[in-house]
């Protein structure tokens, strides 16, 4: 499965989110953490304070959607990843949404397979 996926170029892997996007309720994402670039479904920005499906500087951007009591826990969690202490990223915290107003935090329960660079050949994930 793996090789499978490292065959598969950043545009294509957008474009498969874009084109699954339709059909889904959930929100499928890639975070690229070499290039720190982060691209999820387009539906997910009609929800959550997202500065849009595609954003460069993705790290520091998830202080702005991400609930304040669970961002530096989240934050450390990313450093272990790309210190190579965890590879695999499954975690529950929240997303700040739209209508604020409201009041309204929903839980997250984000799942990633972590690609070293060791895996990576020529796509980039």
């Amino acid at each position: 499965m793996i090789d499978n996926v490292l065959q598969i170029s950043r545009e294509q892997m957008e474009k498969a989110i874009e084109i699954l996007n339709p059909c889904m309720n959930d929100y499928i994402y890639v975070y690229d953490l070499i290039d720190d670039y982060y691209v999820i479904s387009g539906h997910a920005v009609d929800r959550f304070i997202l500065p849009e499906d595609k954003f460069y500087d993705a790290a520091a951007k998830h202080k702005e959607f991400v609930y304040a009591d669970d961002y530096e826990m989240l934050s450390k969690e990313l450093q272990d990843i790309k210190d190579g202490k965890k590879v695999f990223h499954n975690m529950k915290y929240r997303w700040c949404c739209l209508k604020m107003e409201d009041h309204i935090i929903l839980w997250a329960v984000l799942m990633r397979l972590v690609l070293s660079l060791r895996q990576i050949t020529s796509a980039v994930c």
